[in-house]
This record gives C-alpha cells, structure tokens and sequence, in this order.
C-alpha cells in the first residue's frame, strides 16, 4: 500500500468512524444499590445499559459516585455531565427516556405476623426505605413516613446498612426493590440469618421508572438513541437476564440449633466456639453458605438423603464409618472434662482411675452417652457404681444438686451455660481437674455427599491456616 493510499484510508477512518475518538462523558451514579449499580466494581444493570447505549452513539461512559441526595447538584456544579436514576423535574436538565424501572415492595419477617391492608397501615411501625423514597413512591407512603420525618421511619443511601437493619431486626419492614433485596439476601447470609420466611406486601405501585438527567440536549438525543438500538437488537433484555436472574451459585446450607457455648444466634447472626470458626472456615475458603436453623434430631436424616448441599458442625464420631458423610479435619477440641461435685459431699481424687475406685460415690450418667473412648474404657475397667438417667446436662446437675449421686463428669465449656440455664450458684459446687483424662472429642463439619471433595479440601486448608495462627 502507497503512502497516498494509506493517507486516504487514514482519512475515512477519521471522519467516518466517531467511536474512534469517542468523547467521554461523566454520569453520576448512587454506588450503593446492586444489581443495578456495583460501586466497588464500577458496573451493574444501570451502569451497562448506559456504557452500552453511550458507546453505540460513539460516547464513552466515565462513571462518578454521589450521595443520592446529591446528583442532581453534580451537575448544576459541574461535577458531572449528567446524572442517573433521576425523576423528571422542571430544573432545567434534559431527561432521558425511561431506561431502568424498579419493582418496590414491602417486604416482612413471617414469623412476624404482620397484616398490613393499605399503606396507611405502615404509620408508627419500624420500617426503612432507600434515600428519597418518602418523596418518590406517592402521598399515601409519604404520610405514612411523617413526610420522612417520622421517628419509626429510615432511609438509607447505602441499601447494605439497609438489608442489614432488617435482618438484624432492627426495623420489621423493609421498603425496597425485590431483585436488590433478593441480593443482598444471598450476601449477607453468612453473617446473618436470612433463611428466614419473608411476606411480600404488593400495596406500592408496580414500577417506578427512572431516566437520566443531562446537562445538554445533544447527550440526551445521543443516549435516547443509543438506548433505543440497545432495546431493538436485545441487547438490553440480555443485560437484565444477566444481572436480574437468579444467583447460579447454589449455597452450603449449614445447620444449626442452639448448643450454646459451641453455636449461639442472636439476631446479629450465628457464633460460638464452633460456629464462629465454621463461618470463617467457609469464608476463607471462598464457599458461599447460608445459617439455617433445624432441629437436632432432624439434621443426620437430611444429610442422608443428600438431596442438596448441606453441612452439620458438632461432635458426630458416630458418623465417621458412614458413606453418606464427609468429614473436615475438627475446628475445635473440647477440653479435658472434669468431675463436678457438691461443696458438701468430699470428694478427693486427682485422676479418674481414683475416682472411679472409690466404690461408695456414685457418678450420675446420661443413658446412652458416650464420654469419650479414654472415659469408656475406665468405666469398663473400673465398674463404677452410677446411675444412669435419660435426661440432659441441666437435668443432671438439678439432679446432683437434689442429692441423686455423687458428681458428674462435664466439658468445663458447658458448666456457666448449664448452670444459667437451671438457676443454680455455681459457688455451692466443687469443679475437679482429673490429670489423667485427655483433651476431650473433636467438632468437625460434617457435610452431605452433595458437597464436592474439593469443598473438603478447600475447608481443609482453611482450617489449617486456622489452626496455626492460633
């Protein structure tokens, strides 16, 4: 090719082809509201449909984030050429067609029994909305809101403080868009317990639509025809499939009940001395899990079935021999159990082959119960006497307390929760270290054949690491 004909080439490519110097044009965006806009990662539904439809009229998108309260005033001072999720006002901007709409809801807790029959029926209940709502979704909610000033009404900017106000219950409604609730539902479920039922309350209109304020009338015909050939090729249905579809990733339920010390809930989420290490097991290993409460004597049946992923956290030695289940190393290892006494009764032994010698004091044992493979054994060996009970812990001790035997072995985790729980002074008994006795038996997660090896392996390695910074 000549230098005359590449001179000509050059010269088409110029003019006849703008996206090569495509003209960068700033929008500002509330970064706190995914699907729709991801700030840290500078993309969502939102923030494509207007990269996109910007770069078929040869714009380039440059993304900027301000407060919702405070995008209109980007641009009357200069900060942005134009601003997102706005609606129309006479204030002298050019507003874009409708290009996004939301789907608002009232959203509950089921457990908590909340009837509402109109909007009305919001005022003096503990709800929270996002930034401007009071002023966005019509007269009846903004009455309702005390004209956004009532003391049990909220609006946040940032929807994550929202959605955690409400799974905290801190506020018992929630006013939101139901794919950015959907979200932040699968997100915060490894800190809180959103497993929870939800009631849909449909009182808000169906769809608030939103356009894009612009500073010039050229930018605003530019994205309103971009925007259009985004919509005719499908190019826009695609992108809401993509961010509005359900999440493909399915979770590791992992259940629980109240075992306090090892796994505790408040409506702050799931912790103790095995859950909190679970939780940071699966975080470390970069699993998606979600809390989800089930009693006891349900949970070994479901991993049976191995109908989904799903995990246990506890003492399930049991289990090891079983080929349903698969095993992580342990989390935690109970301490050395001690003997627990009256301060009345004497009770004189250092090792637990001494005291299981001794043939007038009578242990009291849980029927059905083993104490452990060192604790078992001297039992076989030694033939204490006992008397064995089918009740739990705090049974016992009331049962110790009232005189029925001597002393009772226990995990010293469990003695200040099982006395709380029967009431007792903890000052009235004795608590005797036995030398002899080894560190107690091992809480490992236990999980469903459903939940891959290399699930294991990667829980494995995070429980290493654990494991040596300790």
């Amino acid at each position: 090719m000549n230098v005359k004909c590449l001179a000509v080439l050059c010269f088409f490519i110029v003019f006849f082809t703008p996206w090569v110097f495509a003209k960068d044009i700033v929008v500002a965006f509330s970064p706190y509201k995914p699907p729709y806009v991801i700030g840290k990662e500078r993309r969502g539904l939102e923030v494509d449909i207007v990269r996109e439809a910007l770069a078929l009229e040869g714009l380039t998108l440059k993304v900027d984030f301000f407060d919702r309260r405070y995008l209109r005033q980007a641009i009357k001072f200069d900060r942005t050429e134009a601003a997102s999720g706005l609606k129309v006002l006479d204030d002298g901007l050019y507003y874009s067609d409708a290009y996004i709409s939301f789907q608002n809801t009232i959203i509950s807790r089921a457990d908590d029994n909340i009837k509402l029959n109109a909007i009305g029926d919001l005022k003096g209940r503990r709800f929270a909305a996002w930034r401007g709502a009071s002023q966005s979704l019509g007269r009846e909610f903004n009455e309702a809101s005390g004209n956004g000033t009532s003391l049990t009404y909220l609006e946040y900017d940032n929807q994550l403080i929202q959605n955690k106000m409400f799974w905290s219950h801190r506020i018992d409604l929630i006013v939101i868009d139901q794919f950015v609730f959907n979200w932040y539902q699968q997100r915060l479920s490894d800190s809180f317990i959103t497993t929870d039922k939800i009631t849909l309350h449909s009182l808000l209109p169906t769809k608030t639509l939103y356009h894009i304020g612009f500073k010039t009338k050229k930018n605003q015909e530019a994205f309103n025809a971009g925007l259009n050939k985004l919509k005719q090729s499908g190019r826009y249905d695609e992108l809401r499939a993509q961010y509005l579809q359900p999440a493909k990733i399915t979770p590791i339920y992992l259940y629980f009940d109240e075992q306090p010390p090892y796994l505790k809930s408040s409506h702050n989420g799931v912790y103790g001395l095995t859950a909190t290490r679970a939780a940071e097991a699966f975080k470390t290993a970069e699993l998606k899990f979600m809390w989800k409460r089930m009693p006891s004597n349900e949970r070994t049946p479901l991993l049976k079935e191995n109908n989904v992923k799903e995990c246990l956290i506890g003492r399930y030695r049991k289990l090891t021999q079983e080929k349903y289940v698969r095993f992580t190393y342990p989390i935690y290892t109970d301490k050395p159990q001690v003997a627990l006494s009256r301060k009345d009764n004497s009770l004189n032994a250092s090792t637990l082959d001494n005291l299981f010698s001794d043939s007038k004091k009578v242990m009291l044992v849980k029927e059905a119960y083993s104490y452990g493979q060192y604790v078992d054994q001297m039992v076989k060996k030694n033939k204490p006497r006992r008397l064995m009970l089918a009740i739990d812990t705090a049974e016992m001790l009331l049962a110790l307390s009232r005189r029925k035997a001597d002393y009772m072995l226990i995990a010293p985790e469990e003695i200040e929760k099982t006395f709380d729980k029967v009431g007792l002074n903890i000052e009235d008994f004795n608590i005797h270290l036995l030398t002899d006795i080894p560190s107690g038996e091992q809480h490992n997660i236990v999980c469903s054949m459903a939940v891959g090896s290399e699930a294991i392996q990667k829980l494995n390695q995070a429980i290493q690491i654990q494991t040596s910074v300790e």
